[in-house]
This record gives C-alpha cells, sequence and structure tokens, in this order.
C-alpha cells in the first residue's frame, strides 16, 4: 500500500468515531493547524480560527491517545515565516502519538534547519518530518534543502501555493503538462538520495478514474517510491487498494496554449468561491464537486487589483519551444517577457500558443484563433524541424493509427508525407534528460538521407514553401492591423549537415525578411556561448538560458512599442 495523508475537516463536532473510520483506511489520518483552517475571505477572523482549532485538536488527540492505539498521525504546522510556527511546534511537544510533522512552503536550508532545530530544543517526539516544497525558491533550493537532515526520507508537493507563489492563473492542476514538469523537476534532485515523493492533493474530488491515473503515472516515474496527499474516503480507499500499474499519463494531460484571462474571468472566479463557500478555507463546487482552492482566489484577487489599462494579445506560433517538457513554466520566454513588460508598462499581456509542425495548414490555425481572439502581435517561429523533414529522402513517420510507415519524399513527384501527417496529433513521451547519443553509423544514414534529398531538389523545394508561408503570414497581419514579428531559428548542432541546413536556413529567411521590412530577432547563436551553455546535450532542445536570451531580446523590441504606455 502506498503511503497515503488523508487530511481531514475537524470541528468541535468531530467524535472519535469519526477517527477510527477513517483509520481504518490505513492512511496517515492529517489535522491541519495552516490554511486549510483560515477564513480566506474574512481574513480578521484567522487569530480566533487558529487558537479554536488548536483547542479542539488538543481534545482529539488526548481522547486519540487514550483510545486508538494503533493510528498513524499528521500535523500540519504554520510554516517558518508565520507568527504561529514557534507555538505549533511547542504544542506537539505535549504529545507522544505523532506520527509525522508536516512543515509547509519550506524555501532554503536555513529556515529548514531552524524549525529542526526548534522541534529538537522542544523535545517533539514523532516518527517522520515532511516537508513540503510549495514556492519557486523551494525548488530552487531543494538539492540543499533535503542534505539538512539525513534523516528526511519525505518529501512533498503543494502545487496550490506554488501557483500563488509563481502568480499563475488560471492555476495548473494534475490534468496539465505544466503541473507534470514541476514534478519531474523535483523528482529529479530527489533521486540520488533516494527520498520518496508525496504527491499534492487532486481537487477534482469524484473525478476517481483520474485520480487513478496520476498514481499510475506516479509509479511510472517513480518505480513505488511516491506517496499521496487525499481529502476524500474515496480517494484514500484508492490508495489502499492501488496495484501499482505504471501507465504514463501523457495522453490525457495537455499543454495550456490560451494563457490569458480577462478581468471578467477574475472577478467571476471570486464571485463564486465567496457566494458557494460556507464558512471552510476553500469552495466546493456544488455541481461537480470541485475545490476552488483559497490560493487561486488569492491569486485571482492580486490579479484584479493589479490589472492594467490596456491588453495586449501576444500569439506566439511555433513548435516545442513555448511548451517546452524540461524547462518550468515559469521560465519558459514568454513568461519571463510578461513578467517583464508587465513590470515596466501597463499594460496586461495576454499570451496565446498556436503550434505548427506543418506549412500546409499552419496560416488556417492563425485565421481561425484570430476570429475568435485578436491578435495585436504575432510572433512567428522559423522553425529548422518542418524544413529539414521536407529535405528528407526518405521519411519515416506515424499515420494517424499511430502506425509505423515509411516512404520516399519527392516533392517533384507530389510525394510530401512530411506534410501530411501531423505529428502534434499523435502523443510521444520525450526523455530530455537520458537521451541516447547517435552512433556514428547512425549518424552517416542521417546525413546520407539529406544529401540524397538535397540531390533531387527537396532543400529548394523546403525554402520555397517556408518563405511562401511567411509571406502570407505578412501579408494577412497587414490586412488585419496585426504586427508581425519573426523569431530566426536555433542552430542545429548534434548532426554535421542538419548544422549546416540550418545555417542555410537562417541566411535564407534573414535575407528575404530585411526585403520585406518585417521586423527579425536573431536566434541562431551558439551553443555554448560566454561560457553559458544554451542547449541539452542533444543539440536540439535550448536551455533555461537560451529562454532568458530570447525574452531579453523580445523586449529590448517591445520597450519601443510601449514607451508611451509605462506604469506610474
Amino acid at each position: 500500500m502506498i503511503d497515503n495523508y488523508h487530511f481531514i475537516k475537524y470541528n468541535s463536532d468531530t467524535s472519535i468515531e469519526h477517527i477510527k473510520k477513517y483509520n481504518e483506511l490505513g492512511s496517515i489520518i492529517c489535522f491541519d493547524l495552516e490554511d486549510g483552517i483560515d477564513n480566506w475571505i474574512n481574513v480578521e477572523e484567522n487569530d480566533l480560527l487558529k487558537n479554536v482549532h488548536k483547542r479542539i485538536l488538543n481534545e482529539l488527540l488526548i481522547k486519540i491517545q487514550e483510545e486508538i492505539t494503533c493510528i498513524r498521525i499528521g500535523i500540519r504546522i504554520n510554516s517558518f515565516s508565520s507568527v504561529y510556527h514557534h507555538s505549533d511546534i511547542e504544542f506537539l511537544a505535549k504529545f507522544t502519538n505523532i506520527n509525522s510533522i508536516i512543515i509547509p512552503k519550506v524555501e532554503n536550508a536555513f529556515e529548514f534547519n531552524q524549525t529542526l532545530e526548534y522541534i529538537k530544543l522542544n523535545k517533539v517526539k514523532f516518527n517522520e518530518i515532511l516537508p513540503l516544497i510549495e514556492s519557486k525558491k523551494g525548488i530552487e533550493n531543494l538539492s540543499e534543502i533535503i542534505n539538512v537532515d539525513k534523516q528526511i526520507q519525505k518529501l512533498g508537493f503543494g502545487h496550490c501555493d506554488y501557483n500563488l507563489d509563481i502568480n499563475a492563473f488560471p492555476f495548473f492542476h494534475q490534468d496539465t503538462g505544466e503541473y507534470w514538469k514541476w514534478v519531474e523537476k523535483i523528482l529529479a534532485d530527489l533521486q540520488p538520495s533516494n527520498i520518496k515523493f508525496i504527491n499534492s492533493a487532486y481537487l477534482d474530488l469524484e473525478n476517481s478514474d483520474f485520480f487513478l491515473s496520476i498514481l499510475s503515472h506516479l509509479n511510472f516515474l517513480t518505480n513505488q517510491n511516491f506517496g499521496q496527499f487525499s481529502l476524500t474516503s474515496i480517494q484514500s480507499k484508492i490508495c489502499q487498494s492501488f496495484n501499482y500499474a505504471k501507465i504514463p499519463i501523457d495522453d490525457i494531460t495537455i499543454n495550456r496554449l490560451n494563457l490569458g484571462f480577462s478581468k471578467s474571468d477574475l472577478e467571476k472566479f471570486i464571485t463564486k468561491f465567496e457566494n458557494e463557500n460556507d464558512g471552510k478555507a476553500f469552495t466546493i463546487c456544488s455541481k461537480k464537486k470541485h475545490i476552488m482552492s483559497p490560493q487561486e482566489y488569492c491569486s485571482a484577487k492580486r490579479h484584479l487589483q493589479n490589472y492594467k489599462s490596456r491588453d495586449v494579445n501576444f500569439t506566439f506560433v511555433g513548435g516545442c519551444f513555448p511548451v517546452q517538457g524540461d524547462i518550468l513554466f515559469e521560465d519558459l520566454f514568454h513568461q519571463l517577457l510578461k513578467k517583464d513588460l508587465e513590470n515596466e508598462f501597463d499594460v496586461n499581456i495576454k499570451i496565446n500558443i498556436i503550434r505548427y509542425e506543418r506549412f500546409i495548414n499552419c496560416l488556417d490555425k492563425i485565421k481561425s484563433y484570430n476570429k475568435n481572439h485578436p491578435i495585436d502581435y504575432l510572433l512567428f517561429h522559423i522553425r529548422p524541424e518542418p524544413y529539414l523533414r521536407l529535405i528528407k529522402f526518405y521519411y519515416k513517420f506515424l499515420n494517424n493509427e499511430k502506425k509505423l510507415c515509411r516512404s520516399l519524399n519527392i516533392p517533384l513527384l507530389n510525394l510530401i508525407n512530411p506534410e501530411k501527417y501531423d505529428i502534434l496529433m499523435l502523443s510521444r513521451r520525450y526523455s530530455y534528460q537520458h537521451e541516447r547519443k547517435r552512433t556514428f553509423l547512425n549518424k552517416f544514414l542521417i546525413n546520407l538521407n539529406y544529401v540524397a534529398g538535397r540531390l533531387i531538389g527537396n532543400e529548394k523545394y523546403a525554402l520555397k514553401q517556408y518563405l511562401h508561408l511567411i509571406n502570407e503570414i505578412a501579408e494577412y497581419s497587414e490586412k488585419n492591423n496585426i504586427t508581425p514579428i519573426l523569431l530566426g531559428p536555433p542552430i542545429r548542432n548534434e548532426i554535421l549537415i542538419e548544422k549546416r541546413l540550418s545555417i542555410n536556413l537562417e541566411s535564407f529567411i534573414s535575407k528575404a525578411i530585411k526585403k520585406m521590412e518585417l521586423t527579425y530577432v536573431f536566434g541562431m547563436d551558439n551553443h555554448c556561448t560566454n561560457g553559458v551553455q544554451l542547449f541539452n546535450i542533444n543539440g536540439i532542445h535550448a536551455t533555461k538560458h537560451y529562454h532568458e536570451l530570447i525574452s531579453e531580446r523580445l523586449f529590448n523590441i517591445f520597450k519601443d512599442e510601449f514607451k508611451n504606455i509605462k506604469n506610474i
């Protein structure tokens, strides 16, 4: 059975029989002294609520100590920065039946060590310490945090507080690719120490099928080295009966492409949270039995308070770069750009992403999106991938049934399978951390494939198609009052001929764009510039530093565009 930490709501009516019922599920029964007992709507009540709940919990723990001998109890105390932090630890010292001390919002080694020292000073009896990572700083300092005390065997993730910390709205939950990037980053740091990962609570209380999928995916990622926070008896029962299946969740999670929100979106969320709240820290939607987290409510209020006078729709058209799997959401270039522009200017930047793999349907995607979401700035990424696929003489691909197929690629004979099948429609799992190195023979065959394609004119055809698409986008933008900006391609470095071809692409496109008088952002930097690695070892996927570089270059362009709407 996996380690399941079941948080239960408690009040003056909570009976010992109620606790016994939950204990039968084999879970660690968790009581909250932190966010889960606060009133996020009327915050002036929180001092009273903290004291009342501590008194109730005191009575419950005494009864449990007297009447239930076989039980594991977890207590989430308030964070290091809270005025209640020390008094919570002193409170725990009164009891001998505490299994888990859950420490929220751990951000650095110093604060975590101070907490452990105060627990030791007060001679608190416990079996395990469970730190929670709930902020950007926590992830950045994770390696140091887990080395504070070698007795730390588990570490939890709180995704609602993490979303709030990075200023996200709407929040990213377990049904998004962005959530699992955070999880995989944490797992990568935990792996050398073999520390068990405890997954954040799932807020769709009645979606048992997806909750089971979460457990299967965690098992796929960790090989049984995980646990789960749960919120209902049903979730705990699923944890209890889990058969350790290993099924990746990729097919049913998505990357969010529409990242903008309106003032009315914020107001609707706030109103719904307040109207359906029954005095608890969170709101349970009556129809879907979905928890609206207080952190998301807090985020909505913050965004509404800081809402600017002008909305700008910034639409990025590209491939994997804006949703790159090994770059955390908040570190992607468009989020860095959004943050800098909103800090500097009186604008709300609404980021939207259109992904393309084929030339043939790219403009249609832009037109379709623009009908419902008028575009102000269109950033079009010149990508090597569709160009390189068109050059190959021999082409392997997955068809619509996900079957591996092979064909010749001869545009002169109208045999163009790279433009027929859209690989964005086919789910694939990429491993950025452990990509295999190509053998000499493999590289030789790849080079030969490109050479054969060039000999029959495929490169000229690919360049012509790319330029035709750019011309169409430029004409459409002019007719629809859209400002187009072109981001140049990165250099491909692993395969010699791909490096040469990507340089050819950049040279051809940049010369053509000069004649068209379009704004062009250079993107073909050396993979290691001034001692900074801009691309991964595979020579394809960008590092965090490349995202920072592109964000900086785009910001310099927009400085002139927005110079008359500076923040006051």
